[in-house]
């Protein structure tokens, strides 16, 4: 009885003799008419002032205003139009919230708006989540938490949205890197060479090594530059990339430096993704990004295989690889460090804020700050070693006071408080040598294990190599063969695919395995979670024929969520088991 009687609303609804829609909906859309015939044309409208008209097919009917009530919304007959087979633009005027086709005489469509809709006029539901606002640039609090084992449900939670929001889970294949270093400069006190490595297969990532001139094994550091007017090539007062990377050689450290998306020898792709000289029409990049394609995603696979190829150096030392950037350079060491565990200890410079959330398509991925801000993501290194470089004139003036108090009540859930660190510096927007110095110090102590040899240590005079020497393609070509970015696109949505292929269930027994393994995803995408306590609100309930409808409004308690839902209730309860029908629209 209930099926059926669920059967014969929907049937009533969404028959061909009768069309429902929203009144914006049809504006913006039109209608498909199944067949031609004589339509009787109903308006969910109010009266007013202003007349109400349905214009269809360029045949335009006046709503009789005596036939709605004094006040709210109401059902009323329109008129009658004849109308064609086939597409049937429409316009509204005045206030009118639905409508209504038939060529049904007896349909009442007050008799099926129950079913339809929670409430009785065209209202919303008074959802708290509708109020909230997020841009890069609201001002966050950090969430507090009571126990370790709460942050650590979180974090994993966390780490994973952001895999997720970048079609990096589960991980793809780690590709063969064909690692090539090349054109060696050597010093007396360091060496540099030029490097790239394929991330995925074709996909370049370019850089420079520099190294120690011994064997080994040193420790090794990831140094994304940031957005740098010239990237890994910046070399000025307030940030200089060979600056660090030369020092951290002469401390007995091998640091690779390599270039953010679609900077320096980076070519196959544009660094914005956007409608660009070089990029990706808009239109183009939304439907990628449903692919995890987008500059973010990019760049942390590129991260997470720079991290590959310093560990496969035979003058590295695989257990000891730390990360440090500055500005987009600084979103990458502390997103990177959140999601790979094989970064041992981290420096992002002037980048974690609760203020500003990076400005920047890399910066950004979907679904990543649903319930976060840069304060979680960047808590995610806990109980690592972590120093907050900050300075007065940028979006971490803040950070002795906000961040990093925040981040720090993190690791004092590990009882890890001397493992994080902040040195706040008067300057604008930097890495510059007062900044540099601060990381020298830090990875001294925590990746050499020389704290008393770094306690006061200074940065040595350098200088930086001709950018020339440095280019990976100074000629601006790639090596023979090497694929477009269409073709590495294509390349990508084949790949996934087929992971995919290889791990959706294919029949019953296999479903509990793949729900337990992937299900989690589905409340990433959707920022949803499963709530402990559920509140009902009733709004109005009426008898059919072997049942009871309910129209409730439920919430998470203390959330402020809102959401309508009918419920159908059997007149006898049945053992079978019961049919969901859901419709296309």
């Amino acid at each position: 009885m209930f099926t059926c009687a669920l059967l014969a609303i929907v049937c009533a609804v969404e028959e061909p003799a009768v069309i429902w829609t929203n009144a914006y909906e049809i504006e913006e859309q039109g209608r498909v008419l199944a067949g031609r015939g004589d339509y009787a044309v109903w308006v969910w409208a109010q009266a007013g002032a202003q007349p109400a008209t349905v214009t269809l097919a360029g045949a335009t009917i006046e709503v009789p205003a005596s036939g709605l009530p004094a006040a709210g919304y109401g059902w009323v007959k329109a008129g009658d139009v004849p109308l064609e087979a086939g597409e049937t633009p429409a316009a509204l005027s005045g206030p009118i919230a639905a409508l209504v086709l038939s060529t049904d005489p007896a349909f009442d469509p007050a008799r099926a708006l129950p079913h339809l809709r929670v409430f009785d006029q065209p209202e919303a539901v008074s959802d708290a989540r509708a109020a909230i606002e997020r841009d890069t640039d609201t001002l966050f609090a950090m969430t507090p938490f009571q126990s370790l084992d709460d942050w650590e449900a979180y974090a994993a939670r966390l780490r994973r949205r952001i895999l997720v929001s970048s079609g990096l889970w589960p991980l793809p294949e780690r590709t063969p890197l064909n690692a090539r270093v090349f054109g060696e400069i050597t010093h007396p006190d360091y060496v540099v060479a030029k490097a790239y490595i394929e991330a995925y297969p074709g996909f370049y990532v370019t850089g420079n090594l520099y190294r120690p001139p011994g064997d080994g094994p040193y420790p090794g550091v990831a140094c994304p530059h940031g957005h740098w007017k010239d990237g890994r090539f910046a070399n000025e007062d307030h940030g200089s990339v060979a600056a660090r990377c030369i020092t951290f050689a002469r401390m007995g450290i091998v640091a690779f430096s390599y270039d953010m998306l679609g900077y320096n020898d980076s070519l196959q792709f544009s660094h914005q993704g956007g409608q660009h000289e070089g990029g990706i029409p808009f239109d183009e990049a939304r439907r990628l990004t449903l692919w995890g394609i987008h500059p973010f995603a990019l760049q942390l696979w590129s991260s997470m295989r720079a991290v590959d190829f310093l560990q496969a150096l035979p003058c590295v030392d695989p257990e000891r690889i730390g990360c440090t950037g500055t500005s987009g350079g600084g979103t990458q060491t502390f997103t990177l460090t959140a999601v790979e565990p094989r970064i041992k200890v981290a420096a992002p410079v002037c980048m974690i804020s609760h203020s500003m959330q990076g400005g920047c398509v890399c910066e950004n991925a979907p679904i990543l700050r649903f319930d976060a801000s840069n304060m979680e993501v960047g808590a995610l290194a806990a109980p690592r070693p972590l120093i907050l470089v900050s300075a007065t004139g940028d979006w971490t003036a803040k950070t002795p006071e906000v961040e990093y108090p925040a981040i720090g009540s993190i690791y004092a859930l590990y009882g890890a408080e001397d493992r994080v660190i902040n040195r706040h510096f008067d300057a604008p927007h930097n890495y510059n040598q007062n900044s540099r110095e601060a990381v020298y110090r830090f990875f001294g102590e925590w990746l050499l294990g020389e704290r008393e040899r770094y306690a006061d240590f200074h940065e040595p005079a350098w200088e930086m190599e001709p950018v020339e020497a440095l280019r990976v393609f100074p000629d601006g070509r790639l090596p023979d063969g090497a694929p477009s970015r269409q073709q590495i696109i294509d390349e990508l949505i084949v790949s996934s695919r087929a992971k995919w292929a290889a791990i959706l269930p294919e029949d019953g027994a296999a479903l509990d395995a793949f729900r337990a393994g992937y299900g989690a995803a589905l409340a990433d995408v959707l920022g949803a979670s499963v709530p402990a306590v559920v509140d009902a609100t009733p709004i109005g309930q009426q008898a059919g024929p072997g049942y009871t409808l309910e129209r409730l409004v439920l919430g998470r308690r203390g959330v402020g969520d809102q959401i309508p839902a009918l419920l159908y209730t059997p007149e006898q309860p049945s053992s079978e088991a019961p049919v969901l029908i859901v419709h296309g629209r």
